[in-house]
Protein backbone atom coordinates (compact mmCIF):
# COMPACT_ATOMS: atom_id res chain seq x y z
CA UNK A 1 0.00 0.00 0.00
CA UNK A 2 2.79 2.15 0.65
CA UNK A 3 4.37 2.03 -2.67
CA UNK A 4 0.98 2.54 -4.32
CA UNK A 5 0.96 5.75 -2.59
CA UNK A 6 4.09 6.76 -3.99
CA UNK A 7 3.69 6.43 -7.28
CA UNK A 8 -0.04 8.35 -7.09
CA UNK A 9 2.18 10.92 -6.18
CA UNK A 10 4.40 10.84 -8.27
CA UNK A 11 2.40 10.56 -11.28
CA UNK A 12 0.29 12.98 -10.28
CA UNK A 13 3.61 15.22 -9.95
CA UNK A 14 4.65 14.51 -13.65
CA UNK A 15 1.58 15.88 -14.80
CA UNK A 16 1.36 18.90 -13.23
CA UNK A 17 4.82 19.71 -14.76
CA UNK A 18 4.15 18.38 -17.93
CA UNK A 19 0.99 21.02 -17.87
CA UNK A 20 3.40 23.94 -16.76
CA UNK A 21 5.79 22.99 -20.07
CA UNK A 22 2.81 23.02 -22.24
CA UNK A 23 1.18 26.22 -20.87
CA UNK A 24 5.29 27.89 -21.22
CA UNK A 25 5.45 27.11 -25.12
CA UNK A 26 1.61 28.33 -25.47
CA UNK A 27 1.95 31.53 -23.15
CA UNK A 28 3.45 35.21 -23.90
CA UNK A 29 7.76 35.33 -23.75
CA UNK A 30 7.08 38.06 -20.90
CA UNK A 31 5.59 35.51 -19.03
CA UNK A 32 7.90 33.83 -16.04
CA UNK A 33 7.85 29.82 -16.85
CA UNK A 34 9.44 29.50 -13.04
CA UNK A 35 7.02 31.75 -11.94
CA UNK A 36 4.01 29.73 -12.65
CA UNK A 37 6.27 26.59 -12.02
CA UNK A 38 6.01 28.10 -8.52
CA UNK A 39 2.63 28.98 -8.30
CA UNK A 40 1.20 25.95 -8.98
CA UNK A 41 3.76 23.91 -7.31
CA UNK A 42 4.22 26.34 -3.82
CA UNK A 43 7.64 27.10 -4.19
CA UNK A 44 9.54 30.41 -4.59
CA UNK A 45 9.90 32.29 -7.68
CA UNK A 46 13.01 31.07 -10.30
CA UNK A 47 15.09 32.98 -12.15
CA UNK A 48 14.73 32.84 -15.33
CA UNK A 49 17.89 33.58 -16.14
CA UNK A 50 19.86 31.57 -14.20
CA UNK A 51 17.30 28.49 -14.22
CA UNK A 52 18.14 25.71 -16.62
CA UNK A 53 14.34 23.71 -17.04
CA UNK A 54 15.16 19.87 -17.67
CA UNK A 55 14.25 18.25 -20.95
CA UNK A 56 12.41 15.83 -18.95
CA UNK A 57 10.18 16.49 -15.73
CA UNK A 58 11.55 15.29 -12.68
CA UNK A 59 9.43 14.84 -9.94
CA UNK A 60 9.73 16.12 -6.81
CA UNK A 61 11.20 14.45 -3.27
CA UNK A 62 7.73 13.44 -1.66
CA UNK A 63 8.20 13.22 1.97
CA UNK A 64 8.55 9.18 3.77
CA UNK A 65 5.16 8.83 5.57
CA UNK A 66 5.18 6.19 7.92
CA UNK A 67 1.49 4.33 8.30
CA UNK A 68 2.26 1.34 10.25
CA UNK A 69 1.08 -2.25 9.01
CA UNK A 70 -2.14 -2.58 6.65
CA UNK A 71 -3.32 -5.34 6.43
CA UNK A 72 -4.76 -6.33 2.60
CA UNK A 73 -8.45 -7.09 2.10
CA UNK A 74 -9.25 -10.26 0.88
CA UNK A 75 -10.84 -10.48 -2.45
CA UNK A 76 -14.28 -11.10 -2.39
CA UNK A 77 -15.65 -13.56 -5.56
CA UNK A 78 -19.15 -13.96 -6.60
CA UNK A 79 -20.26 -17.30 -7.97
CA UNK A 80 -23.44 -17.68 -9.46
CA UNK A 81 -24.57 -21.28 -10.23
CA UNK A 82 -27.66 -22.51 -12.00
CA UNK A 83 -29.49 -25.28 -10.03
CA UNK A 84 -31.35 -27.59 -12.54
CA UNK A 85 -35.09 -27.24 -12.17
CA UNK A 86 -36.77 -30.87 -10.22
CA UNK A 87 -38.21 -33.20 -12.96
CA UNK A 88 -42.22 -32.67 -13.02
CA UNK A 89 -44.11 -35.24 -11.06
CA UNK A 90 -45.96 -38.06 -13.34
CA UNK A 91 -49.60 -37.10 -13.96
CA UNK A 92 -51.25 -39.90 -11.95
CA UNK A 93 -53.14 -42.60 -13.89
CA UNK A 94 -57.07 -42.02 -14.37
CA UNK A 95 -58.67 -44.63 -12.77
CA UNK A 96 -60.33 -47.54 -13.95
CA UNK A 97 -64.13 -47.39 -14.64
CA UNK A 98 -66.23 -49.92 -12.59
CA UNK A 99 -68.78 -51.76 -14.85
CA UNK A 100 -71.86 -50.23 -13.09
CA UNK A 101 -74.01 -53.44 -13.44
CA UNK A 102 -70.87 -55.66 -11.39
CA UNK A 103 -71.60 -55.66 -7.72
CA UNK A 104 -68.73 -54.42 -5.05
CA UNK A 105 -67.12 -57.36 -3.63
CA UNK A 106 -66.69 -56.57 0.00
CA UNK A 107 -62.85 -56.85 1.39
CA UNK A 108 -62.18 -58.76 4.70
CA UNK A 109 -64.14 -57.28 7.60
CA UNK A 110 -61.29 -56.06 10.16
CA UNK A 111 -61.05 -57.86 13.21
CA UNK A 112 -61.87 -55.78 16.28
CA UNK A 113 -59.13 -55.10 18.51
CA UNK A 114 -58.69 -57.01 21.89
CA UNK A 115 -60.14 -55.53 24.39
CA UNK A 116 -57.39 -55.19 27.08
CA UNK A 117 -57.26 -57.36 30.11
CA UNK A 118 -58.08 -55.77 33.46
CA UNK A 119 -55.87 -55.95 36.72
CA UNK A 120 -57.03 -57.69 39.23
CA UNK A 121 -58.34 -55.27 41.65
CA UNK A 122 -55.80 -54.87 44.96
CA UNK A 123 -56.24 -56.47 48.05
CA UNK A 124 -56.91 -54.33 50.84
CA UNK A 125 -54.33 -54.62 53.76
CA UNK A 126 -54.97 -57.39 56.13
CA UNK A 127 -56.25 -59.84 53.55
CA UNK A 128 -59.77 -59.87 51.66
CA UNK A 129 -62.55 -58.67 52.53
CA UNK A 130 -64.66 -60.97 55.30
CA UNK A 131 -68.00 -60.16 53.55
CA UNK A 132 -66.92 -61.10 50.49
CA UNK A 133 -68.43 -64.87 49.58
CA UNK A 134 -65.88 -67.98 49.64
CA UNK A 135 -65.83 -69.69 46.97
CA UNK A 136 -64.82 -73.64 47.11
CA UNK A 137 -63.95 -75.69 44.31
CA UNK A 138 -65.99 -78.83 43.67
CA UNK A 139 -63.97 -82.16 43.68
CA UNK A 140 -65.82 -85.55 42.47
CA UNK A 141 -65.07 -87.95 44.83
CA UNK A 142 -66.20 -91.28 45.31
CA UNK A 143 -67.51 -90.79 49.30
CA UNK A 144 -70.45 -92.14 51.03
CA UNK A 145 -72.43 -89.71 52.91
CA UNK A 146 -73.87 -91.03 56.23
CA UNK A 147 -77.03 -89.78 56.97
CA UNK A 148 -76.21 -90.03 60.88
CA UNK A 149 -72.87 -88.47 61.16
CA UNK A 150 -71.98 -84.71 59.49
CA UNK A 151 -68.32 -86.41 58.06
CA UNK A 152 -68.67 -88.66 54.48
CA UNK A 153 -67.05 -92.08 54.69
CA UNK A 154 -64.28 -92.24 51.77
CA UNK A 155 -65.24 -95.85 50.48
CA UNK A 156 -62.13 -97.30 49.08
CA UNK A 157 -63.30 -100.35 47.13
CA UNK A 158 -59.32 -100.90 45.45
CA UNK A 159 -58.60 -102.05 48.52
CA UNK A 160 -61.24 -103.40 50.20
CA UNK A 161 -61.27 -100.83 52.65
CA UNK A 162 -63.33 -98.37 54.18
CA UNK A 163 -61.29 -95.46 56.31
CA UNK A 164 -63.40 -93.58 58.00
CA UNK A 165 -62.56 -89.84 58.14
CA UNK A 166 -60.44 -88.28 61.45
CA UNK A 167 -63.10 -85.25 62.73
CA UNK A 168 -64.91 -84.71 65.51
CA UNK A 169 -68.08 -86.42 65.69
CA UNK A 170 -69.36 -84.76 68.94
CA UNK A 171 -71.41 -87.12 71.46
CA UNK A 172 -73.21 -90.18 70.48
CA UNK A 173 -77.14 -89.23 69.76
CA UNK A 174 -80.05 -89.81 72.44
CA UNK A 175 -81.14 -92.21 70.03
CA UNK A 176 -78.02 -94.47 70.17
CA UNK A 177 -79.10 -98.14 71.65
CA UNK A 178 -77.22 -101.32 71.93
CA UNK A 179 -73.73 -99.34 72.81
CA UNK A 180 -70.91 -101.32 74.03
CA UNK A 181 -67.38 -99.58 74.87
CA UNK A 182 -64.12 -101.17 75.63
CA UNK A 183 -61.18 -99.84 76.41
CA UNK A 184 -57.82 -100.58 74.22
CA UNK A 185 -54.46 -99.05 73.47
CA UNK A 186 -54.85 -97.86 69.66
CA UNK A 187 -52.26 -94.98 69.21
CA UNK A 188 -49.82 -97.26 71.01
CA UNK A 189 -48.90 -94.96 73.88
CA UNK A 190 -48.32 -97.81 76.51
CA UNK A 191 -52.03 -96.90 77.75
CA UNK A 192 -55.13 -98.49 76.91
CA UNK A 193 -57.19 -95.42 77.44
CA UNK A 194 -58.44 -95.60 73.98
CA UNK A 195 -62.11 -96.15 73.28
CA UNK A 196 -63.45 -98.57 71.50
CA UNK A 197 -67.46 -98.51 71.11
CA UNK A 198 -70.47 -100.44 68.89
CA UNK A 199 -73.67 -98.86 68.68
CA UNK A 200 -76.91 -98.88 66.66
CA UNK A 201 -78.77 -95.92 65.63
CA UNK A 202 -81.74 -95.67 63.05
CA UNK A 203 -81.19 -99.68 61.79
CA UNK A 204 -77.31 -98.57 61.08
CA UNK A 205 -74.75 -100.60 63.29
CA UNK A 206 -71.23 -98.58 63.65
CA UNK A 207 -67.78 -98.96 65.02
CA UNK A 208 -66.52 -95.87 66.68
CA UNK A 209 -62.82 -95.08 68.54
CA UNK A 210 -62.02 -92.34 70.30
CA UNK A 211 -58.36 -91.38 71.02
CA UNK A 212 -57.46 -90.11 74.57
CA UNK A 213 -56.10 -87.01 72.08
CA UNK A 214 -59.71 -86.50 71.28
CA UNK A 215 -59.74 -87.89 67.65
CA UNK A 216 -63.06 -89.57 66.67
CA UNK A 217 -63.60 -91.54 63.63
CA UNK A 218 -66.10 -94.41 63.00
CA UNK A 219 -66.73 -97.04 60.56
CA UNK A 220 -70.33 -98.34 59.62
CA UNK A 221 -70.76 -101.86 59.01
CA UNK A 222 -73.00 -103.10 56.53
CA UNK A 223 -74.75 -106.27 55.83
CA UNK A 224 -75.08 -107.27 59.35
CA UNK A 225 -78.51 -108.64 58.61
CA UNK A 226 -80.93 -110.14 61.65
CA UNK A 227 -76.82 -110.34 63.91
CA UNK A 228 -74.99 -107.85 65.61
CA UNK A 229 -72.62 -105.93 66.24
CA UNK A 230 -70.32 -105.79 69.71
CA UNK A 231 -66.63 -104.12 70.40
CA UNK A 232 -64.78 -106.81 71.90
CA UNK A 233 -61.49 -106.08 73.17
CA UNK A 234 -58.01 -106.49 72.64
CA UNK A 235 -55.66 -108.46 70.40
CA UNK A 236 -52.15 -108.28 69.18
CA UNK A 237 -51.35 -109.40 65.72
CA UNK A 238 -47.49 -108.75 65.75
CA UNK A 239 -44.92 -107.73 68.58
CA UNK A 240 -45.30 -103.88 68.04
CA UNK A 241 -46.71 -101.88 71.22
CA UNK A 242 -50.15 -101.28 70.89
CA UNK A 243 -53.44 -102.71 70.74
CA UNK A 244 -55.59 -104.54 67.46
CA UNK A 245 -58.93 -104.81 68.38
CA UNK A 246 -61.72 -107.49 67.36
CA UNK A 247 -65.39 -106.55 67.32
CA UNK A 248 -68.78 -109.25 66.44
CA UNK A 249 -69.66 -107.26 62.82
CA UNK A 250 -72.17 -109.86 62.29
CA UNK A 251 -73.90 -113.89 62.76
CA UNK A 252 -74.26 -116.86 60.49
CA UNK A 253 -76.72 -119.91 61.30
CA UNK A 254 -74.17 -120.82 64.35
CA UNK A 255 -71.70 -119.05 64.24
CA UNK A 256 -70.76 -115.50 65.55
CA UNK A 257 -68.49 -113.63 62.89
CA UNK A 258 -65.47 -111.42 64.25
CA UNK A 259 -63.73 -108.91 62.39
CA UNK A 260 -60.17 -107.24 63.31
CA UNK A 261 -59.37 -103.18 63.39
CA UNK A 262 -56.50 -101.49 64.30
CA UNK A 263 -55.83 -97.76 63.66
CA UNK A 264 -53.62 -95.81 61.33
CA UNK A 265 -51.00 -93.00 62.06
CA UNK A 266 -53.60 -90.35 62.06
CA UNK A 267 -55.79 -92.69 64.98
CA UNK A 268 -58.28 -93.36 62.72
CA UNK A 269 -59.86 -96.75 62.71
CA UNK A 270 -59.16 -99.23 59.99
CA UNK A 271 -60.42 -102.74 59.25
CA UNK A 272 -58.13 -105.41 58.28
CA UNK A 273 -57.71 -107.35 54.84
CA UNK A 274 -56.08 -109.91 54.25
CA UNK A 275 -52.78 -109.85 50.81
CA UNK A 276 -55.95 -109.73 48.31
CA UNK A 277 -57.88 -107.26 50.11
CA UNK A 278 -60.80 -109.01 51.15
CA UNK A 279 -61.97 -107.98 54.66
CA UNK A 280 -60.26 -110.47 57.19
CA UNK A 281 -63.33 -112.41 59.26
CA UNK A 282 -62.99 -115.28 61.73
CA UNK A 283 -65.79 -117.72 62.93
CA UNK A 284 -66.75 -118.58 66.73
CA UNK A 285 -69.35 -121.75 67.01
CA UNK A 286 -70.20 -124.31 65.00
CA UNK A 287 -72.36 -127.50 65.08
CA UNK A 288 -71.36 -131.02 65.42
CA UNK A 289 -69.81 -131.64 61.84
CA UNK A 290 -68.07 -128.45 61.53
CA UNK A 291 -66.56 -126.32 64.92
CA UNK A 292 -64.54 -122.87 64.41
CA UNK A 293 -62.68 -120.70 67.10
CA UNK A 294 -60.50 -118.19 67.65
CA UNK A 295 -57.21 -118.20 69.74
CA UNK A 296 -54.70 -115.53 70.82
CA UNK A 297 -51.54 -117.29 70.66
CA UNK A 298 -47.41 -116.12 70.95
CA UNK A 299 -44.49 -117.79 69.88
CA UNK A 300 -40.86 -117.05 69.72
CA UNK A 301 -41.37 -113.59 70.77
CA UNK A 302 -44.45 -113.47 67.85
CA UNK A 303 -47.86 -112.80 68.85
CA UNK A 304 -50.69 -113.38 66.29
CA UNK A 305 -54.03 -114.49 66.19
CA UNK A 306 -55.10 -118.31 64.87
CA UNK A 307 -58.39 -119.30 63.75
CA UNK A 308 -59.17 -122.99 63.93
CA UNK A 309 -61.51 -125.32 62.73
CA UNK A 310 -62.32 -128.94 63.83
CA UNK A 311 -64.04 -130.94 60.69
CA UNK A 312 -66.32 -134.63 61.61
CA UNK A 313 -64.59 -137.18 59.71
CA UNK A 314 -66.92 -139.46 60.76
CA UNK A 315 -67.10 -142.31 63.71
CA UNK A 316 -66.46 -139.31 66.19
CA UNK A 317 -63.27 -138.60 64.65
CA UNK A 318 -62.06 -134.97 63.93
CA UNK A 319 -59.19 -133.52 62.00
CA UNK A 320 -58.59 -130.40 63.86
CA UNK A 321 -56.27 -127.43 61.29
CA UNK A 322 -55.65 -124.06 62.42
CA UNK A 323 -54.25 -120.34 60.11
CA UNK A 324 -52.17 -118.38 61.71
CA UNK A 325 -52.75 -114.45 61.09
CA UNK A 326 -49.92 -111.52 61.65
CA UNK A 327 -49.60 -107.89 60.80
CA UNK A 328 -47.92 -106.63 57.25
CA UNK A 329 -49.24 -103.37 57.06
CA UNK A 330 -51.14 -100.51 58.59
CA UNK A 331 -54.53 -102.19 57.71
CA UNK A 332 -53.36 -105.89 56.38
CA UNK A 333 -52.73 -109.25 57.87
CA UNK A 334 -51.45 -112.07 56.45
CA UNK A 335 -51.80 -115.93 57.08
CA UNK A 336 -50.17 -118.91 57.09
CA UNK A 337 -50.79 -122.66 58.18
CA UNK A 338 -50.71 -122.93 61.56
CA UNK A 339 -51.90 -126.05 64.28
CA UNK A 340 -53.02 -129.77 62.72
CA UNK A 341 -54.19 -132.74 64.58
CA UNK A 342 -55.76 -135.42 63.09
CA UNK A 343 -58.35 -138.12 64.43
CA UNK A 344 -59.13 -136.21 68.15
CA UNK A 345 -62.43 -136.53 69.44
CA UNK A 346 -65.57 -134.33 70.00
CA UNK A 347 -64.07 -133.93 73.31
CA UNK A 348 -60.81 -132.25 72.29
CA UNK A 349 -62.78 -130.87 69.15
CA UNK A 350 -65.32 -128.91 71.18
CA UNK A 351 -62.59 -126.96 73.06
CA UNK A 352 -61.46 -125.47 69.32
CA UNK A 353 -65.40 -123.63 69.17
CA UNK A 354 -64.57 -120.63 71.31
CA UNK A 355 -62.91 -116.83 71.23
CA UNK A 356 -59.74 -117.45 73.62
CA UNK A 357 -58.00 -114.16 73.85
CA UNK A 358 -57.20 -112.35 77.08
CA UNK A 359 -59.65 -109.78 78.39
CA UNK A 360 -62.52 -110.96 75.81
CA UNK A 361 -65.77 -112.95 76.71
CA UNK A 362 -68.33 -113.45 74.81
Amino acid sequence: MRHTRFIQTTVTLAALMVGSACAAETSSPDTAIGAVDAVSLGRAPLDAATTTLPTSPTPNAVPHVDLGPVEAEAPSTTVTVEMPAPPAAPEPEPAEELDPELEPVPGPAAEPAPEPESEPAAEPPGGPDPADPVVFETVDLDIEVDRKHPTPVVSRPDLGLAFAPCGAFGPLADTASAVTTVMVDAVADGTADDAFTSYLDGGDWSLRLTTSGGTISEYDVAGVGPGFVESLGAAQFDAAQGDEFLAVVGSGASNLLIGAFGADEKGCIVRFTDTAGSDVEFQVGGSVGQLNGVACSEWNGMSYVESLGATDMGGGSYNVYGTSWHKVGVSELESENGTHMFGVGFEEAEIVAQLDCPGITL
